[in-house]
């Protein structure tokens, strides 16, 4: 009688799964037919948008200086650009000037052995102001972001 019961559950729950997994795989055309547009609020898929966009321009930029190593200072977003920019850049690096351990990244990454590397490096850390030559040693500008005289 017990068993029984787990065997009912059991079914219940893979058939939830599969039904809500038919309703993710189909939502766009569910929401063209319920008349509902894609809005940031609407759209559960809008976090991973736009990264195959993105991609093939990190690896235009990439190709155009292939002695620049790609730099930026978030995890998921090195992360999710390591994998959409092809050929990967296995060799792109976390900004991490304080030699803190947070995470994968920053356990296998030193920044000083990059010392007078070049790097493509992202918007947002060019556009930090606590980044100056003062505070961590680095030179950020527009064309070129270079790591130099770390003390790590």
């Amino acid at each position: 009688m017990c068993a029984l019961r787990h065997i009912r559950w059991l079914n219940v729950a893979i058939l939830v799964n599969i039904m809500t997994m038919g309703l993710m795989y189909h939502y766009e055309g569910i929401y063209q037919l319920l008349g509902v547009t894609l809005t940031a609020k609407t759209d559960p898929m809008r976090m991973v948008r736009g990264w195959d966009v993105l991609g093939q321009a990190v690896g235009q930029a990439l190709k155009a200086y292939p002695h620049r190593v790609l730099l930026t200072e978030n995890r998921k977003i090195l992360s999710e650009l390591i994998y959409y920019v092809h050929p990967h850049p296995f060799n792109a690096v976390l900004f991490n000037p304080h030699g803190e351990v947070s995470n994968h990244f920053h356990l296998n990454q030193r920044m000083a052995d990059y010392a007078g590397q070049d790097f493509l490096c992202s918007a947002s850390l060019l556009s930090k102001t606590d980044l100056g030559a003062d505070s961590v040693g680095a030179k950020l500008s527009r064309n070129k972001c270079r790591i130099s005289d770390l003390s790590l």
